[in-house]
């Protein structure tokens, strides 16, 4: 009788050890599980230097946000469609970055390889010079190949974004695939888009989504986003934090060290395009080329290499 109720209390102990152990289990599979989700993370990117971007400085101040702005930096304070470099300055102290664009927005796979390798350092040379650590790129037009991916690594840049769209994924990856050649949605289509956006990429295990904007209007261009609607999408994003959401720049994202300068091939300076209206862009076929100085002083009208 003795042995039986030994036996029994031993049963129970088992049992009530397998119960403990499948619990402990359960946990640790459980902490793999969010371990393996990734964060959603958005970052609003600006291209051009566009004048009226400048207006976002006092709305991202109000959320605590920060922007990546990529610059043609000759451009600056060489028109009223470009902001001036005091206004840039003003954005860089309050801690947005301040990425590269080319000299002139050249649509790098359509011109001279030597060319193109100017336009990509000499950009990036004048902004350090300028006391900005540009380490983030985009690629005017979203247009890139192979070779120009090399040349943006060469002349001392992180990453690189284009204008592809997402495709079947719901997020571009962390890291991504490949940081010369970062995926993104646009910035100009509705607020309910960019909502969609990052919510399908929260409920579907997370990922970097890079935003695209370049004009902040009401409808002064074919790419513009209004201020009404940039304001609620960051108010929507804030709240989004409860949900883990953060907004970051795309330096902070990619990370690594600052690069050293790398001067462009040749002596001559990148060659101007002139490329910007305030619709948009011209077509392709209709730019102008001239060369034109870092002072931003025009020469002469030269051909297209």
């Amino acid at each position: 009788m003795l042995e039986l109720k030994t036996l029994r209390r031993r049963r129970v102990a088992a049992v009530g050890l397998a119960a403990t152990f499948l619990l402990i289990l359960g946990g640790a599979l459980s902490g793999v599980r969010v371990m393996a989700a990734s964060p959603t993370v958005v970052s609003l990117t600006f291209d051009d230097g566009r004048a009226t971007q400048y207006v976002v400085r006092s709305i991202l101040a109000s959320y605590g946000m920060h922007a990546t702005f990529y610059v043609n930096s000759p451009l600056l304070s060489s028109s009223n469609f470009y902001m001036t470099w005091q206004q840039l300055q003003g954005l860089y102290a309050d801690g947005n970055e301040v990425g590269g664009h080319t000299a002139y927005h050249a649509d790098l796979p359509q011109i001279d390889p030597t060319e193109a390798q100017r336009q990509i350092c000499d950009d990036r040379v004048n902004l350090l010079n300028h006391g900005y650590q540009p380490s983030s790129f985009a690629y005017p037009y979203g247009d890139y190949s192979v070779a120009v991916e090399s040349m943006v690594q060469n002349c001392g840049y992180n990453s690189a974004r284009s204008t592809d769209s997402l495709g079947g994924a719901v997020a571009e990856s962390m890291p991504p695939q490949n940081v010369y050649a970062v995926r993104a949605i646009s910035g100009s289509s509705s607020l309910a888009s960019m909502e969609n956006a990052v919510t399908s990429a929260e409920q579907n295990g997370g990922g970097w989504l890079p935003v695209v904007f370049h004009d902040i209007c009401n409808g002064c261009s074919s790419v513009s986003t209004t201020q009404a609607d940039f304001s609620a999408f960051l108010t929507w994003l804030q709240q989004q934090s409860a949900n883990g959401v953060t907004v970051q720049t795309v330096q902070q994202v990619i990370g690594g060290a600052v690069q050293p300068a790398v001067q462009g091939t040749g002596r001559e300076p990148p060659m101007r395009t002139a490329a910007h209206t305030r619709s948009g862009f011209m077509s392709r076929a209709t730019r102008t080329v001239i060369t034109s100085c870092w002072c931003g002083r025009t020469s002469a009208t030269a051909r297209r290499r």
